[in-house]
């Protein structure tokens, strides 16, 4: 009788959901989980990536595909560099702090950093609720975050290398996402706490969450067992190593699918996975989720908390998903990073999101493949072009005209001799040169073809 029961309440509900409810606790489909990874690596050109994914309380699912750049096998316990998505455990540090008593969020800056200066009086108005939310007026515009030379060496030499920066707006006035704002709140902590930053990471957040595999670097020689990761060049990965710039703070962590399981679950629970404890009060995670150290996003009335992470030969990403069943997490690093497309980590992420919420996992086009063909083939007509009207005998002009068609074959030239400088304006961040070759190789070869057609055109037409 109670089973017949339990039947017909269970026909009621999905006749009046059409399923959603069941959807939302359906298990989560590991085999699915599994393909969708190695299909995405094996389409895209990626060598290798690690994923979790957690439900409630617990893991249930994880693993490493792939290789790194050094041939070995990737498991779930391999460390890797999780990019921006450090800033979030930042955030969870200067939370802390607040509920300690010892950082107010509306508080400037100053007050707990006072070696914190710019090269601009507005800087001392700065709010650390307006670090944690890219709200200061700091942005790449106002300060060349990776150009600084020499390369900082620790968090008070990077917080020193502001002393030239210019606010790009008033403090608080709009959002500019840049990584100097987390520079400042991981230097406020090792101030507060008088303790090295590092340090304050290891007793503080991962030893309560049993992280035990993860820790914090300022540049890529503080971590000898992370290998290299890669470029992406035609659909096919290139071991590179990552171009100097200072990583502490806004890039800082480094660590493993496992622990990033643990991580997820004290987001979705509260509490640590070890022994229960909160490390935050659920206020304090609320707001990080609602924008300290995360973005809070909305798709068909479901919330989800996410932050990405991209550095030139690494990205990461992770997902909270608070509304599907007892709340679930996904965490995605990969050895691949930034290009003209979409980033190997947030696609992968977007997959077992899918899988999560009992959708098919839909495979993204090769877009990285596609754009770089698109360029190469451009540049390849581009050269053939050249030299067939090249061949041809030169028609005679008036001189205005030849001098008009100078200064027009000039343009590409000057783009290639300001190329970094273009993507700078164009993409709104820092880049220095080997930073932009690793950004978009066959970017820089159609503007390296354009820009020889147009030096040969211009000795051409002088020769006249």
């Amino acid at each position: 009788m109670i089973a017949r029961l339990r039947a017909l309440l269970m026909a009621i509900v999905i006749a009046m959901t059409g399923g959603a409810a069941l959807a939302q606790t359906a298990p989560f489909d590991g085999q699915a989980a599994t393909y969708a990874v190695r299909r995405y690596l094996q389409r895209n050109g990626v060598p290798g990536a690690v994923a979790v994914v957690t439900e409630g309380d617990h893991v249930v699912w994880r693993g490493g595909f792939g290789h790194d750049a050094d041939g070995r096998a990737l498991t779930a316990n391999s460390r890797l560099p999780i990019c921006s998505v450090s800033k979030s455990f930042v955030a969870l540090a200067v939370m802390q702090q607040v509920e300690a008593g010892r950082v107010a969020l509306d508080a400037p800056v100053v007050r707990y950093v006072p070696e914190f200066r710019l090269a601009d009086p507005r800087g001392a108005q700065i709010t650390v609720r307006q670090l944690l939310a890219h709200r200061s007026g700091l942005s790449d515009r106002g300060f060349r975050e990776k150009s600084v030379r020499p390369t900082p060496r620790s968090l008070a030499e990077a917080v020193a290398a502001l002393r030239d920066a210019r606010l790009a707006a008033d403090p608080g006035a709009r959002r500019s996402y840049t990584n100097p704002n987390y520079w400042v709140a991981a230097r406020l902590v090792e101030v507060v706490s008088g303790q090295p930053f590092d340090a304050y990471m290891r007793r503080q957040v991962f030893q309560p969450l049993g992280m035990s595999r993860t820790s914090v670097w300022n540049g890529v020689d503080d971590a000898p067992d992370v290998a290299r990761g890669h470029v992406r060049v035609f659909g096919r990965a290139v071991a590179a190593r990552e171009p100097a710039w200072f990583l502490g703070g806004a890039c800082g962590v480094v660590t493993t699918a496992d622990d990033m399981g643990r991580w997820l679950v004290m987001h979705t629970t509260g509490r640590s996975p070890v022994d229960g404890a909160a490390l935050v009060s659920p206020a304090s995670l609320q707001a990080m989720h609602d924008g300290l150290g995360w973005n809070r996003l909305e798709t068909d009335g479901r919330r989800s908390f996410a932050h990405n992470g991209i550095m030139f030969t690494y990205s990461a990403d992770q997902v909270l998903l608070p509304d599907l069943g007892p709340g679930r997490g996904v965490a995605v690093i990969a050895d691949a990073g930034v290009g003209l497309a979409p980033l190997p980590a947030d696609e992968l992420a977007q997959l077992l999101v899918a899988v999560a919420e009992g959708r098919p996992a839909k495979q993204p086009p090769p877009t990285g493949l596609i754009v770089d063909a698109v360029l190469g083939l451009i540049a390849l007509a581009v050269l053939v072009i050249a030299v067939l009207r090249w061949r041809s005998p030169p028609r005679e002009r008036p001189m205005w005209r030849r001098a008009l068609g100078i200064v027009v074959d000039a343009l590409p030239v000057a783009w290639l001799a300001f190329y970094p400088a273009a993507l700078r304006s164009l993409l709104g961040r820092d880049l220095d040169w080997r930073q932009a070759l690793y950004a978009g190789p066959m970017l820089f070869v159609l503007v390296a073809a354009l820009a020889v057609v147009g030096a040969g055109a211009i000795v051409r037409r002088l020769r006249r």
